[in-house]
C-alpha cells in the first residue's frame, strides 16, 4: 500500500486503535479487523492531502460539516 491510498496520519491512528484492541482481544480477531480496514482502504482510496474525516467506509463525514 502506498501513501496515495491511505495517508500516514490515518494509518498511524488505525495502528493505535488496533494496538488497543490487541490488549483486549485475541491476536486472530485483531488481524481480521486489520484486514477489513485494509480492504476498505483499497475500495475508497483517499488522496494524501484530503482532509481527515471521521467514520468508516461509506459513512465517512467531513469534520467541518
Amino acid at each position: 500500500m502506498t501513501n496515495s491510498s491511505v495517508g500516514f496520519p490515518q494509518f498511524y491512528q488505525i495502528q493505535q486503535i488496533l494496538d488497543r484492541f490487541s490488549d483486549r482481544y485475541s491476536e486472530a480477531n485483531v488481524w481480521h479487523a486489520w484486514e477489513a480496514l485494509l480492504e476498505d482502504a483499497k475500495k475508497k482510496p483517499l488522496p494524501f492531502t484530503e482532509e481527515i474525516s471521521s467514520g468508516i467506509g461509506d459513512q465517512r463525514v467531513k469534520d467541518n460539516a
